[in-house]
């Protein structure tokens, strides 16, 4: 009799050590699936802000290019100014 339980006993360790290994695997599928969703997303993020970062070096050179020109046309402004003070001086010296 002694024998029937022990080897119940044993049978039944050996089915629930089983089920723990498959429920331990089915834990470690799911984090390894997991895991790798996370890396994705990682990578997507990542792209996403290195594209970010090139338009926005793009925006910031189109503005200091703005900026350039519009000290440009001033710079050219005040010539043409400096220039019509000299016509003016010299056509009111002949006057």
């Amino acid at each position: 009799m002694t024998s029937g339980i022990k080897s119940t006993l044993v049978e039944n360790n050996k089915k629930i050590i089983y089920n723990l290994k498959l429920s331990e695997q089915g834990h470690l599928k799911q984090h390894d699936k997991y895991c790798s969703m996370f890396e994705q997303q990682m990578e997507i993020d990542e792209k996403y802000l290195k594209d970010h970062i090139l338009s926005v070096q793009r925006m910031i050179y189109i503005e200091e290019e703005k900026v350039k020109a519009q000290h440009e046309l001033i710079t050219a402004l005040n010539n043409i100014v400096q220039a019509m003070f000299k016509i003016c001086e010299t056509l009111g010296k002949k006057v």
